[in-house]
């Protein structure tokens, strides 16, 4: 392996990842982050011990975003470069590790394949979420120790040297502690040992070998469980037994075919009625269970024939399988397809292998022509992830402009009437009463505490930098809030909103269009504020 070859590789893919992202700096300062910012803030190195009370084992992920804040605080443009700096770092490690499997199976143009996986892992238009939102770095960094691991696995295969079985177990451990996407890696693992062509091992065992490497890290695998257990109350953490260990064939099916339509149809950017089609028709019980089938019947066939198989038609199959199962942690979550960007971090891992299968098998296919099809699809590619980061830079300019523009400090209670969830699916001010993210991004800014006399009502999905409410005197203690414009809708914690009532006020939506809703207070203080938003400014209602 190249170590020249391998640094100007991550240089370019640096370049490259600067230019599309330079202008987020500040972005990600959002949702959960904001959270996490607050409770480093408060608990110090202390907090580490403990994983910040974590719902799961993410001590790395912990170790990593605390020691951003103590480097950076909120300076946006660090965090920013680190982000940039551990994506085109991925990039280039992915690129080292492709080259290498490519050029063992004697692929003539091995180089310009990985080459060109690399580049669409830098642009694709699912990588926003995880580059630019803060919260993310723990995707980032468990890839970097994912893809470190496998350098380490290479360096054994052609030295032999204990030396680095030990700094492969040391990168994963650190991975398995940082987050649930390393779950999949001892199965990648056994899968690279079995039906990998035999070349890479320079004459090791595959026995011997899945004996080093997979059975130790599936042993690993099962004790985090046991500590999960023993240390949170479940064996799995983060979004719960429930979600994690639901192994329905037909969801499992279904959302593998919306990752597949998102990263190779980018289906995620038709119409809406398109794609909801799309998605709903992936949804349907028979559809799932015919695509296992069929998945089944290529698995068994690639078992039994594999030796009459050309390499190109193994290696295509072994690659889109190793994209299947990185995807397994997170194949039984939602997929949401309503917005852009949210939960496209799941891709982050699964991406690298798309992209390798995808460059893999169109120049297996074209030779030096495939080069076409595949600049097209990066320029493609780079088209729409401009338009998401074009929404975390609006987001960004309007979350900005309503804190700087907040004034309402001495009110006794103040009601916030649309409060922003997302910016065309980017996060702005989501919450889950009765927290309240505007007050607790204002207190970390301002170091002034609001939050327990400010109140959010419902939220919404803002589309345009000018959306704006209309908002009606109905009694005197009942106001009626109606968008401006069509397009948007009202949420509450995260979904569509449903009907609330609480000691403050009840809240129902007043249309079958979810456009406007009710709002009836159950006791007015003198001096209460009641803003609603406006583009980027905030506006009270007078006379109430």
């Amino acid at each position: 392996m190249n170590k020249l070859s391998a640094f100007f590789s991550f240089l370019f893919f640096w370049l490259l990842a600067f230019v599309l992202y330079h202008k987020t700096a500040g972005a990600g300062f959002a949702f959960d982050h904001i959270g996490w910012l607050q409770n480093y803030s408060d608990k110090g190195w202390k907090g580490i011990v403990t994983a910040f009370d974590d719902k799961s084992l993410h001590y790395g992920y912990h170790l990593f975003g605390f020691t951003a804040w103590k480097l950076f605080g909120l300076n946006g443009t660090g965090w920013m470069a680190l982000f940039i700096t551990l994506h085109a770092v991925n990039a280039a490690l992915s690129f080292v590790v492709f080259k290498t499997l490519f050029k063992s199976i004697g692929v003539k143009r091995a180089s310009l394949t990985a080459f060109l996986g690399s580049v669409l892992f830098i642009v694709s238009p699912y990588q926003t979420e995880p580059v630019i939102w803060y919260a993310c770095i723990h995707y980032l960094f468990c890839v970097a120790l994912l893809l470190s691991s496998s350098i380490f696995l290479f360096y054994y295969l052609r030295k032999k040297q204990w030396l680095y079985v030990f700094l492969f177990y040391a990168a994963y451990t650190l991975a398995l502690f940082t987050l649930e996407i390393s779950f999949a890696y001892p199965v990648l693992l056994f899968l690279f040992f079995l039906f990998w062509q035999p070349q890479i091992l320079n004459g090791s065992s595959r026995i011997r070998l899945i004996g080093i490497f997979v059975l130790p890290a599936t042993a690993m695998l099962l004790g985090y469980f046991v500590l999960s257990y023993f240390l949170r109350g479940s064996a799995v953490g983060h979004y719960g037994a429930e979600a994690h260990l639901n192994f329905s064939i037909p969801l499992l099916m279904a959302n593998l075919s919306k990752y597949i339509g998102k990263v190779f149809l980018l289906c995620q950017f038709y119409e809406y009625e398109k794609r909801h089609a799309l998605f709903l028709l992936f949804e349907k019980v028979k559809f799932g269970w015919l695509l296992f089938a069929a998945l089944a019947l290529v698995a068994s066939l690639f078992m039994i024939f594999k030796k009459r198989m050309n390499v190109k038609l193994q290696t295509a199959i072994l690659l889109f399988g190793f994209f299947a199962v990185a995807l397994l942690p997170i194949l039984n979550l939602f997929v949401t397809y309503i917005v852009n960007v949210e939960g496209d971090r799941f891709l982050y891992f699964p991406l690298i292998f798309a992209y390798q299968f995808l460059s893999f098998t169109v120049l297996a296919l074209l030779g030096y022509a495939g080069i076409v099809p595949m600049v097209a699809f990066i320029f493609l590619n780079v088209n729409y992830q401009q338009f998401n980061t074009q929404s975390w830079v609006l987001a960004n300019e309007t979350r900005t402009s309503l804190l700087e523009s907040f004034r309402w400090w001495n009110a006794p209670r103040i009601y916030l009437l649309n409060n922003p969830d997302n910016f065309r699916g980017v996060y702005m001010f989501r919450c889950f009463p009765p927290d309240n993210l505007f007050a607790e991004t204002l207190e970390l800014t301002t170091a002034k505490k609001v939050e327990q006399k400010m109140f959010d009502t419902y939220q919404y999905n803002m589309n345009s930098v000018n959306d704006c409410v209309k908002v009606e005197k109905i009694s005197d203690n009942e106001l009626k809030v109606t968008f401006a414009q069509w397009g948007n809708w009202w949420w509450y914690k995260g979904i569509g909103a449903a009907p609330v009532s609480n000691d403050l006020f009840d809240l129902k939506v007043a249309d079958e269009w979810n456009h406007s809703y009710a709002i009836q207070f159950k006791e007015k203080i003198p001096g209460t504020v009641y803003l609603y938003q406006c583009g980027g400014e905030w506006k009270q209602v007078e006379g109430f």
